[in-house]
């Protein structure tokens, strides 16, 4: 606990109102500047509560922290609803990492090798251990009998179990975030009629917004993480670009879910190699035309030049 002092002399180093505040276990904490503030929180405050900016009143040398405003932001937040099972859906696809390096379709393989490994040859199950009975307490009377001790206080209950609806939920969260794992490698490994199997189960908003997370990640360099195989043999972290073959180029540009928009074309344009240029076959192909890109349709057309 601060004293008055202590809190007064803290309190002239109050962050603006820009800074943000933190609750913890029973102090609040706010950032300026590089600068730490610590000052005491009142009653009833939970810990871990980061507030935003707008919790600090005063805004220079000398504010005062507004606890009102603390306590009506803390208890908006635990009113704002859960996320639902698409918006974490979503978030796990944004989350996924594309490294079509050439180092990084070498460590996916070699993932994907470990994967199927180990589907084959499960570990076997761990034997259950024997509970052990504790020794019976001493009788009370016994000679050597220790005297009776207070009983310790009880564990917390139990939470209630998840009802069958949040068990459902969770389940179908899980499963798509095995079904992404596939996604990623099947992206990464250029099979791009899955990636489109892919796609075609997720609702259009968000399978256009999968496709936009790709080409993003792919037209940017990756950040390779070397596979453990491969560490042991002194590689280390680096980036490389994208490689997509001329044919991978003409699947992720087929596979999107959408007609691309300008941005999405940009981004392809970018995986686009310039020395050397693809084959006339790539040029054939896209003239004869693929999904959205080329053909007779004026506005495929006009996207194929824009990615030309």
């Amino acid at each position: 606990m601060y004293s008055r002092f202590a809190l007064l002399a803290l309190a002239a180093l109050t962050p603006p109102l820009s800074a943000q505040v933190v609750v913890q276990a029973g102090v609040v904490i706010g950032n300026a500047a590089g600068e730490t503030v610590v000052v005491e929180a009142p009653e009833g405050m939970p810990p871990g509560v980061v507030m935003p900016p707008g919790a600090v009143q005063g805004g220079g040398p000398g504010g005062e922290l507004d606890f009102n405003k603390l306590r009506e932001l803390i208890e908006q937040s635990k009113n704002r609803p859960a996320p639902t099972v698409d918006q974490q859906k979503a978030g796990v696809l944004g989350e996924l990492q594309f490294d079509r390096s050439p180092a990084g379709i070498m460590a996916t393989r070699m993932e994907e090798a470990r994967a199927s490994a180990a589907k084959e040859n499960p570990a076997p199950p761990v034997p259950p251990v024997a509970p052990v009975a504790p020794p019976a307490p001493p009788v009370s009377g016994e000679a050597g009998a220790t005297p009776a001790t207070p009983a310790a206080p009880g564990a917390p209950p139990a939470p209630p179990p998840p009802s069958p609806e949040a068990l459902k939920a969770q389940q179908e969260l899980e499963k798509f975030r095995q079904d992404a794992a596939v996604f990623r490698r099947d992206v990464v490994l250029g099979r791009w009629d899955k990636v489109k199997d892919f796609f075609s189960a997720l609702p259009k908003e968000a399978a256009g917004e999968a496709y936009q997370n790709i080409v993003a990640k792919l037209s940017a360099p990756s950040q390779v993480q070397p596979p453990p195989e491969l560490v042991v043999r002194g590689s280390k972290p680096h980036t490389q670009p994208a490689y997509l073959s001329p044919d991978d180029l003409l699947g992720l540009a087929a596979a999107s879910p959408v007609p691309p928009q300008k941005k999405q074309i940009q981004g392809l344009a970018k995986l686009l190699p310039k020395e050397p240029r693809p084959p006339k076959e790539f040029f054939e192909k896209i003239g004869k035309g693929i999904q959205h890109f080329g053909g007779e349709d004026a506005a495929s057309r006009q996207r194929a030049a824009e990615l030309l």
